[in-house]
C-alpha cells in the first residue's frame, strides 16, 4: 500500500460519537406521554392486533406515529380514542 494513502487515513477526522462517550448511559427519557408499540396498544384498548391494524389502515383508529418505519401509539391517543368510543353518557 502507498504511503501517501497511509497518511490520509491517520489525517482523516473521525466521525462519530465524541470522544469518551462510548459507555455512558443516555438521561432518561423526559416524554410525559409514553408511547406503546402495537401489540402493548392493542392490549391497552382490549383489542385484538388485527383489529388495531385493520383500524389504522382503514382510517378509523386511534391517532398513531410513525418512527423510523415503527408504529407507536401515545397514551394520550388511545385515551381520546378511549373517550370518543363511550356512549350513554349525557
Amino acid at each position: 500500500m502507498p504511503l501517501h494513502t497511509e497518511v490520509q487515513r491517520s489525517q482523516r477526522k473521525k466521525v462519530g460519537r465524541p470522544e469518551g462517550s462510548k459507555n455512558k448511559k443516555l438521561p432518561p427519557s423526559t416524554r410525559a406521554d409514553p408511547l406503546y408499540t402495537r401489540p402493548e396498544a392493542a392490549q391497552y384498548l382490549r383489542r385484538s392486533l388485527a383489529w388495531l391494524d385493520r383500524a389504522r389502515q382503514m382510517g378509523g383508529g386511534p391517532s398513531h406515529l410513525l418512527v423510523g418505519g415503527t408504529v407507536l401509539y401515545a397514551e394520550s391517543k388511545l385515551e381520546t380514542f378511549l373517550a370518543e368510543c363511550e356512549r350513554g353518557q349525557p
